[in-house]
């Protein structure tokens, strides 16, 4: 049994979601909020088979994407104004993931 933990952009969470659920795979999301833009993205947790697991990573990568974004002149993170001179392209999205041994798994 493994844990499967997706950190996705909110852009892509309900297409991944989606997928799991016409395969067949279980799936929790955990809405939140973080990294350096503060954007939306979600935890998307599955507790999976050991042979579910490649299955699962074909879904995610099939559904994320990569998105290049500019980057606002007026972040919130306390930048000095000279930190930010030009308009700077940023990558954003894809997803983060990992996979994790389960020692007990229990059902009630």
């Amino acid at each position: 049994m493994k844990l499967l933990v997706a950190i996705v952009g909110r852009e892509d969470t309900p297409p991944v979601v989606e997928a799991f659920a016409r395969a067949g795979l279980p799936a929790t999301v955990i809405e939140a909020r973080g990294g350096f833009l503060r954007q939306g993205n979600a935890a998307i947790l599955a507790g999976l088979e050991e042979r579910a697991v490649p299955r699962a990573l074909t879904l995610i990568d099939a559904h994320c994407r990569r998105r290049t974004v500019l980057l606002p002149t007026d972040l919130p993170s306390g930048l000095p104004e000279w930190a930010l001179t030009e308009v700077v392209p940023v990558e954003t999205g894809g997803a983060t993931v990992f996979v994790l041994p389960v020692a007990r798994y229990e059902r009630f």
